[in-house]
């Protein structure tokens, strides 16, 4: 996703994102407009990191997925292993999704993502897709 409209849909965010409930978010928004010259894979990590003791915000959510899909199509194997643990977390919608989360740590594995990998490893040993 090109770091233009990134920048206009994270504009359109500071006005929607609740301040009082997602500050390390709506923290890391502002500091992406005022100073970001890193890559977007930064920007992703970052907001996986933020406010962890809820969902992502679920308009902050759809962008990061939106962009984390487009890095796939890349062959972006981080970006497949992270989607798989936002899925396997649930922090995109609150709610964990666990078949999702293994579809995509495998792709991400088979391009030699090690985190991938292992955490595919921890699915299957605790059996989140059944036996």
């Amino acid at each position: 996703m090109e770091y233009e409209l990134v920048e206009k849909r994270v504009k359109e965010l500071l006005e929607v994102v609740d301040k009082e409930k997602y500050p390390e978010t709506y923290n890391m928004l502002e500091n992406f407009l005022d100073e970001w010259f890193g890559d977007l894979c930064e920007f992703w990590s970052e907001v996986m990191e933020s406010d962890k003791k809820y969902p992502i915000e679920p308009n902050v959510a759809k962008l990061i997925e939106e962009i984390l899909l487009d890095e796939i199509k890349e062959n972006n194997h981080n970006a497949m292993c992270d989607l798989g643990s936002l899925y396997y977390n649930g922090r995109l919608n609150g709610v964990k999704d666990y078949k999702k989360a293994v579809y995509y740590y495998e792709m991400s594995a088979k391009l030699g993502n090690r985190q991938a990998t292992e955490n595919l490893g921890y699915c299957y040993y605790h059996g989140r897709l059944g036996e």
